[in-house]
This record gives structure tokens, sequence and C-alpha cells, in this order.
């Protein structure tokens, strides 16, 4: 007795069915990235001067949208630590924790992550950019430091007095991300409900570096002459992108310029930044809709007549034509 197809089906769909108790899994490699994302939070990155999604937004938004880009497109092993930078260094918010294992936490830290963190108003971003790479290398394995800042520093530097990054490990690589537009913008200033309360003006912020000033206020300083670089602009604020490219060639890091087209996710997601991982992914998923797929194909086997009867599928039959072409064919005598 030849036993119908949905037989056959449902036995296999049982069978892997009771296959997927035992929790198999399959051996796979792929590739898993360890970063430690620094955020500049000092009140620059409040600057509305950034597209995100077609609307004019504030520097550390776009920071916040390309960053949960990134981590949506690395690999569940993949761990990531967060640091927040202001004054004159980095603090560590979060060791490399697992990206799947603690995704509710790694976003609703980004959620609260802004100028309200901050401790003091000021922003030295060499200094911070230096102790990044000092807590990555406390770190083992350590992560590659991915550091966001608009490069705008405050109280102002003197170009030849400046603090200079000192690194000449290749192996420390990591990525300076450059944040904001190129024309001089006002910067926010908020009251102590976080709430917009207008702009910093002229006379709110210090417009000269502390060695100018003191020349200014008549202490002499030998071998140090006033800035050259005076803008009297400091109460706004622009990307200090030449400046940033300088940060990077010390820290041995590269440069690249935030935009709102996915370019970060593209360069943290290289294979060539990351390590081949061996591991066993759980292949129940896969086998359960094979089995759901064979139990209804059998089912519908099974309904085919019936479908057929009620005229809801067409019946195969023989035109008279071909019929009548069949039987002269049939009753031809062979060509002697």
């Amino acid at each position: 007795m030849r036993l119908p197809l949905y037989f056959w089906t449902t036995i296999a769909a049982a069978l892997i069915a009771c296959w997927c108790l035992t929790r198999p899994v399959a051996k796979v490699n792929h590739t898993v990235h360890r970063y430690m994302f620094v955020v500049d939070i000092t009140e620059s990155m409040g600057v509305e001067d950034v597209s995100l999604d077609g609307i004019i937004s504030t520097r550390i938004d776009l920071v916040k949208s390309q960053l949960r880009k990134v981590i949506g497109r690395l690999h569940c092993d993949s761990e990531i630590a967060f640091a927040i930078f202001t004054e004159h260094r980095s603090f560590l918010l979060l060791t490399p924790v697992k990206i799947c294992e603690n995704f509710t936490e790694l976003d609703d830290i980004l959620d609260y992550m802004d100028w309200q963190m901050a401790w003091r108003s000021q922003s030295e971003v060499a200094k911070g950019i230096h102790s990044a790479i000092e807590i990555s290398e406390e770190m083992d394995p350590r992560p590659t430091a991915v550091f966001f800042t608009d490069g705008q520093e405050s109280p102002p530097i003197h170009p030849d007095l400046r603090f200079k990054i000192k690194s000449n490990k290749e192996e420390n690589w990591g990525l300076i991300v450059g944040v904001g537009g190129d024309k001089l913008r006002p910067i926010p200033r908020y009251d102590s409900n976080g709430k917009k309360d207008g702009y910093w003006h002229k006379d709110d912020v210090e417009q000269y570096d502390r060695f100018t000033k003191a020349i200014q206020e008549g202490r002499s300083m030998t071998g140090v002459s006033e800035n050259p670089n005076y803008t009297g602009k400091e109460h706004m604020s622009s990307l200090k992108e030449d400046y940033l490219k300088v940060l990077a060639s010390e820290a041995v890091f590269d440069y690249v310029r935030l935009k709102d087209n996915g370019n970060l996710a593209n360069i943290l997601t290289d294979s060539d930044l990351g390590t081949t991982k061996n591991s066993e992914q759980d292949i129940r998923p896969h086998l359960l809709t094979l089995a759901l797929s064979l139990f209804i194909l059998g089912y519908l086997y099974t309904l085919l007549p019936l479908l057929i009867e009620k005229g809801l599928l067409p019946k195969r039959d023989h035109s008279p034509k071909d019929v009548q072409s069949n039987a002269k064919v049939n009753t031809s005598s062979p060509v002697s």
C-alpha cells in the first residue's frame, strides 16, 4: 500500500520537532568588535547645525542616532563600553559588555547622555582624548577608542603652548569623529531644569587663552606672546576639523566627519577592525520553520482533491482535439 505524501511530511515535521528538544546548535564563525565610545557632552554639542533625517538637529542627537545604527549592525557578541568627556578628562560609564545581553542598558545610557551629566563647563579636548587613550589601555583586551567631539576648546588654547598628545603606539589605533557644521553658531545655555534659556554671549565666555590673559593683565611671561588666533567669538561654535586632524595625527588615530548617511557604521563594522570568533548558534528557529513548512505542505496536499471538486482549482483534462490526435497516432500503421 502506497502511503500518501502528507503522511511522510507529517512524520518528517514531527521528527524535526523532536530534534529541537535536544537544543541543537551549529558551529559558526563570525566577526566581533570591541569599542569604547567616548562622547563629548559639553554645551557646544547642543548647537543645532547638523542634519538628522532631513531636520536640523543638535550635534549630540546626531551622535546618539549614529551610535544606535552602529550598535544595530555589530554582531551580538561584540562588546561596547561608554564614556563621556567634559572638563579635561574622559570618564568611563560602562566597561565593555556584550550588545545583545545588555541592549536595554546600552540604549538607556544613550538616552540620558547629555550636558546635564557634566561636572564642569570647561572643554579641554586634547586632554580628554589623551585621557580616553589611558582608560582604554587599562582594559584587557584593549577596546578601540572612538571619540566624538566638535573640537571646541574652552577656554581657548594658545597655538604655541597647547597640550600635545604623546602616543607612538600604532597598535592603539582609534578614531576621532568630528561633529558639527562649518559655520559659527551660537551655543545654547540651559536653566537648572534642563530647559533652553537663550544663548551664551560674548561677556559670558572666556575669549582669551590663559597665557594671553596673563600678559594683558601685566604679568611678564618670558618667551610667550599674545595669541595671534584671537577671534572674540568663543561664545559661538563650529566644527574645528583642522585641529581635530592634528590631534588624530598625534594620537595615531584616524579622523572622520560624522554624517547622517551611515558612514560611521560602515567604518566600524569593517571585518578588518574585528576578530574572528567561533561560537555555537542555536538553530532551533530554522528547524521549527522547516517543520512547520512541511506540515503545511502535507495539509495542503490533502486539500487538493477537495479544492478541485469544488471548482476552486482547474481540473486537468484532455481537450477533444488532443483525444482525436492521440487516436490517430495510435491507429496509424508503422512506416515500412
